[in-house]
C-alpha cells in the first residue's frame, strides 16, 4: 500500500505570489493504518509574522528566528514526501503552499497525489456543522484543542480522514455506484480514496473524549415568571396583544411559553425569519423528540425530488463546475438518510436548490415536491406546528386546513404586519411590462400574426408602448435625480407624496394605461383577433394593479447597479392590511409586540386589532440587572446642545468624522477590550466605510483580523471565521445583528455601538402615515422615529445583553444628553439601560 503523509502548513498569509512564507509545517506519515513517523517543525521566513498570524497561531517572531529557513530543509521534507500520497484539509493551500516553497527553494517540481479532506467531508457528511478542523472533530468527537498548530491540525486530519473513510466503507451499493461518477471529476485523487477506503484507516489507538455516565436530566421544569404569567392569561382571554417594555419579552421567555402550552390543544407558532424558527427548533428538541410536532416551511426550503433526479438524469457532469459537482454528490448522500429533504440539515453551501432554479424550472412549477407534500399531510394531524409567520395570511387562513381550528401564537406582530402589508400589495412592473410588450410585438410582426386589417390593436399596442416608455422614464430620472446617495447593486424605494404623483402626472398615466388595456382586452376575447397568451397575460397585469389614495400609499422602486437605474416598479401598498381573522372570530390569536408603541398609533394594524376584539396587555418589568453602556465623550463628535423643534439632524448625520473617532478610540484602547470586537453599523454605507477606515490603520491591521460580511463572506461565514480568530474585528449593520442569536456566541465581546438607531427617514410606511395623520416635520419625529428608535434601541440590547459573553458596551452619540427629547429618553430606558459616561 502507497504511503500517507498527511501534511498542514502555518504561513505568513495566504499567497506565495504576493510574498508570504512558511512559518510551520508538519506531517503524519502512516502505511497500512500505522503511523511510520510524525514531523513538526518551525520555518524561518526571513520576514516578520503580522500580529494577527501570531495571535492565530501562537508562533511568535522570536520562535521563527532561531529555526531554518525553507531552503536549508526543503531537500529533507522532499524526501520525506516525494513518495506519498498527500493530504490536506484545504488542499488548495497546503499543496499550493508546498510546491511554490519546492519550487523557490530547490527548482524541484513537486506533483504528488493528493486529496482534499474538505471535499471528502462535504460530500460524506454534508449535514455535520461546518467543515473546519473543530467543528468535524466535534462532529466525530475526537479530543482536538491546539487550532491552528500545525502538528495538532495534521493529526486530527488523519483521524478524521479515518473516519471518512468509515463512511465509505458503509455506502451500499447503490449508494456508492450513484455517487461514484461525480467523485471522478473532482480535481485531484478522491478517486482513489473512494476505491480503497481501507488504505487510509487508522490501527493506531488515539484518546477519545470520555463521557461521565452519572449525568442526569433534570426533568423538573422552573419556568419563568413572565412566562407563567402569559400562560395563565391566554388561558382566560381569546385573543391579546401581549407587550413587555423595559426589557422587552426574551427569547428564552418565549420558549418556556411554548413548552408549557404545547399539546394542550392544536396550536401553531409563527416566527418572523427562518434562523429564528431554526433557532426556536434547537431550544424545542424535546419537544421535537416526544414527536407531534411539525416545523413548516416555504417548498423551497425542501429538496424538490423529481427535479433532482431530472437534474442528474439530463445534466452532463463534465459541464458542471467544481461546487455544483460537491453539491450533487453531497445531497445524493444526504438523500440516504434524511427523512424531511429539510435543506436546514445541511450546510447552506452544499444546498442544490439554485441547481433546479437554474435547470429545472419547468419541474418545479409543475411537478408535486413530495418532501412538501408529505409535510402538509402531517402538519393537518399534528398538535404542534411551528412555521415562519407570513404563510399565516388572509388567504391561507381561508383555504389552508392545518390552520383551521388552532391557537395560533405570532411572536414577532410587528414583522408579521409589514408582510402582510406586502402580501397585499399591487404592483406595476413599469420596466419589465415595457420590455415584454416590445417582444411579443416584434414577435407578432415577424410572424406577420397582425394583419393589415387588425390595424386596430397595432395602433393601441404602440400606444401602450410609448405610455410604458414615458412612465419608466419619468421615473428613472426622478430616481437619478434623488439626494440618497446610492449604491452598486442595491434596489431603493421612494414615497411618492400627493405632490410628486402630481408632479409626475403618474394619476394621468395610470388612466390611460389601464383604459388602453381594457381596450386591448376587448381586442383580445373578438375572434377575429388571433395572438398567444403572452399578451394577454401582460394586459392582465396591468389590469390587475390597483391604486386608491385613500386606503393606500404608491412607492417607486428601481434597482441601481453600474450607475444605471432598472427595474423600476410601481407599488400601491395598503396603508390598513385586511383582517386576517374575520372568517373565524372564535379563533383563540395571540401576538407578541416588540415595538410597543405601534399598536396605539393609527398604523395599518391598528384598526383591525381594535375591531377584533384585541386586549393589549401590558407584562410587568422584570430589571434582573441594569445594563452599562458608556459613552466616550472624548471619541464623540459632539452635537449641539438644541431645544429647538429643528430634528432633520436627527435623522441624517454624516458618519465620516465620527468613523474616523471610533477608529482612533479602538488604537487607543486595545489594550482594554477583549480580544474580539463588534462594530454595529448605522447602515451599510457607514458599514463599509468603518471597514475602509480600519484596513487603512497599520496598527489595528496588525492587532486584528477584520470582518465585514458582504466583503468577506456572508454573515454566516465571517461569524465562523471570527471564532476561529484570536483577535478580531467584525463590522455589522443593526439588521445583521437580529439576524444571528447572540445566544450562539461563546466568547467574550466588546461591542461598539456606532450611533443611536434612528430609522431612515425615507421608509415608505413612516412618510405614508405622516401623511395619513397630517403631521409636521416635528410631529412625524415625536410620533414616529423617536418611539421607533427608542423600540430598535431595546431590542438591540437586549439581544446583546441577554448573553454573558457580551462585556463591554459602548455608544458613540451624544444625543441621548444633548437634545430636547433625551431626559425622556433616559428615563423611559431606566432603569433598564444606564448611559455612563467613560472619559478615562
Amino acid at each position: 500500500m502507497k504511503k500517507i503523509a498527511v501534511v498542514d502548513i502555518e504561513a505568513t498569509g495566504p499567497n506565495f505570489e504576493k510574498g508570504d512564507r512558511m512559518i510551520q509545517i508538519a506531517a503524519v506519515i502512516y502505511q497500512d493504518g500505522k503511523i511510520l513517523g510524525q514531523h513538526n517543525m518551525y520555518i524561518n521566513p526571513e520576514m516578520a509574522i503580522p500580529q494577527h498570524i501570531q495571535q492565530l497561531t501562537g508562533i511568535t517572531q522570536d520562535v521563527v528566528e532561531k529555526a531554518p529557513t525553507f531552503k536549508q530543509v526543503a531537500p529533507l521534507w522532499y524526501e520525506r514526501l516525494k513518495d506519498c500520497l498527500i493530504v490536506a484539509h484545504n488542499l488548495a493551500f497546503d499543496l499550493v503552499m508546498l510546491q511554490e516553497s519546492f519550487l523557490w527553494a530547490n527548482e524541484v517540481n513537486f506533483n504528488p497525489s493528493a486529496i482534499d479532506t474538505v471535499k471528502l467531508a462535504k460530500i460524506l457528511v454534508p449535514w455535520a456543522d461546518g467543515f473546519n478542523l473543530t467543528q468535524l472533530a466535534n462532529y466525530y468527537e475526537l479530543p482536538y484543542k491546539d487550532a491552528h498548530d500545525a502538528a495538532s491540525d495534521a493529526y486530527i486530519t488523519m483521524q478524521i480522514l479515518s473516519k471518512l473513510g468509515d463512511e465509505v466503507l458503509n455506502l451500499d451499493n447503490e449508494l456508492f455506484n450513484r455517487l461514484y461518477p461525480y467523485i471522478v471529476h473532482l480535481p485531484h485523487d478522491e478517486k482513489e480514496f473512494f476505491d480503497q477506503p481501507q488504505m487510509f484507516l487508522i490501527q493506531t489507538q488515539y484518546d477519545s473524549i470520555v463521557f461521565n455516565d452519572n449525568l442526569t436530566i433534570e426533568h423538573e421544569q422552573n419556568y419563568s415568571l413572565i412566562s407563567q404569567l402569559i400562560v395563565e392569561k391566554i388561558s382566560h382571554h381569546p385573543r391579546l396583544i401581549f407587550e413587555k417594555m423595559n426589557p422587552a419579552i426574551k427569547n428564552s421567555e418565549l420558549v418556556d411559553v411554548i413548552k408549557q402550552l404545547a399539546f394542550t390543544k392544536p396550536m401553531v407558532i409563527g416566527f418572523e425569519s427562518l434562523n429564528r424558527l431554526n433557532w426556536f427548533v434547537e431550544q424545542l428538541d424535546e419537544l421535537m423528540d416526544k414527536g407531534s410536532v411539525v416545523v413548516l416551511k416555504k417548498d423551497n426550503h425542501y429538496l424538490h425530488l423529481p427535479a433532482f433526479e431530472e437534474l442528474i438524469a439530463t445534466k452532463e457532469i463534465h459541464l458542471l463546475n467544481q461546487q455544483e459537482i460537491i453539491s450533487i454528490a453531497a445531497t445524493i448522500r444526504w438523500l440516504s438518510t434524511t427523512q424531511t429533504g429539510d435543506y436546514a440539515e445541511i450546510r447552506d453551501e452544499l444546498v442544490v436548490q439554485p441547481l433546479l432554479e437554474k435547470y429545472c424550472r419547468s419541474t418545479l412549477a409543475n411537478k408535486v415536491n413530495p418532501f412538501y407534500s408529505s409535510l402538509i399531510k402531517a402538519a393537518k394531524k399534528t398538535d404542534l406546528i411551528l412555521m415562519e409567520a407570513q404563510k399565516i395570511s388572509t388567504a391561507n387562513l381561508q383555504t389552508e386546513s392545518y390552520l383551521f381550528n388552532r391557537r395560533i401564537l405570532i411572536l414577532n406582530y410587528e414583522d408579521w404586519v409589514e408582510k402582510q402589508r406586502l402580501n397585499q400589495q399591487s404592483r406595476l412592473s413599469v420596466s419589465f411590462l415595457f420590455t415584454e410588450l416590445q417582444s411579443v410585438f416584434d414577435y407578432f410582426v415577424y410572424q406577420a400574426t397582425l394583419q393589415p386589417n387588425e390595424n386596430e390593436l397595432n395602433i393601441q399596442l404602440n400606444r401602450l408602448m410609448d405610455i410604458f416608455y414615458e412612465l419608466n422614464e419619468v421615473l428613472k430620472n426622478y430616481i437619478d435625480k434623488s439626494d440618497e446617495v446610492k449604491s452598486t447593486k442595491h434596489s431603493y424605494e421612494y414615497f411618492l407624496s400627493d405632490s410628486l404623483i402630481f408632479e409626475l402626472n403618474i394619476g394621468c398615466f395610470l388612466n390611460e394605461l389601464k383604459a388602453i388595456a381594457l381596450s386591448i382586452d376587448h381586442l383580445l376575447k373578438q375572434a377575429r383577433v388571433v395572438t398567444d397568451y403572452r399578451l394577454q397575460r401582460l394586459i392582465q397585469l396591468i389590469l390587475t394593479f390597483v391604486y386608491q389614495d385613500s386606503d393606500q400609499y404608491l412607492i417607486v422602486k428601481g434597482q441601481f447597479s453600474n450607475h444605471f437605474v432598472h427595474n423600476i416598479e410601481l407599488i400601491a401598498r395598503p396603508l390598513f392590511i385586511e383582517n386576517p381573522f374575520n372568517e373565524n372570530p372564535k379563533q383563540e390569536v395571540y401576538l407578541f409586540s416588540r415595538r410597543f408603541y405601534q399598536y396605539k398609533q393609527k398604523s395599518g394594524s391598528y384598526q383591525w386589532l381594535k375591531n377584533n376584539h384585541f386586549q393589549p396587555l401590558q407584562l410587568p418589568n422584570q430589571i434582573e440587572q441594569s445594563i452599562d453602556i458608556k459613552l466616550p465623550v472624548g471619541y464623540i463628535n459632539t452635537t449641539d446642545f438644541t431645544l429647538d423643534n429643528n430634528t432633520e439632524q436627527d435623522w441624517l448625520t454624516d458618519d465620516t468624522i465620527a468613523i474616523k473617532q471610533q477608529v482612533d478610540f479602538l488604537t487607543d484602547f486595545s489594550d482594554q477590550l477583549e480580544n474580539r470586537i463588534i462594530i454595529l453599523a448605522a447602515n451599510q454605507k457607514a458599514k463599509e466605510l468603518t471597514y475602509e477606515m480600519i484596513k487603512k490603520s497599520k496598527i489595528l491591521t496588525e492587532l486584528y483580523g477584520v470582518l465585514c460580511p458582504g466583503i468577506n463572506g456572508s454573515l454566516n461565514r465571517v461569524l465562523r471565521r471570527q471564532e476561529e480568530m484570536e483577535k478580531s474585528i467584525l463590522i455589522l449593520t443593526f439588521s445583521n445583528c437580529y439576524s444571528f442569536q447572540m445566544n450562539d456566541i461563546k466568547t467574550k465581546r466588546t461591542i461598539l455601538i456606532q450611533r443611536l438607531p434612528f430609522a431612515n427617514p425615507n421608509v415608505p410606511i413612516l412618510n405614508a402615515l405622516a401623511k395619513y395623520n397630517r403631521w409636521d416635520s416635528h410631529l412625524e419625529f415625536n410620533q414616529l422615529h423617536l418611539p421607533l428608535m427608542q423600540s430598535r434601541l431595546n431590542d438591540l440590547v437586549l439581544q446583546l445583553a441577554v448573553n454573558p459573553t457580551v462585556d463591554q458596551l459602548y455608544l458613540f452619540d451624544d444625543r441621548v444628553f444633548t437634545k430636547y427629547y433625551s431626559y425622556e429618553l433616559r428615563n423611559n430606558l431606566n432603569p433598564w439601560i444606564n448611559f455612563l459616561i467613560y472619559d478615562d
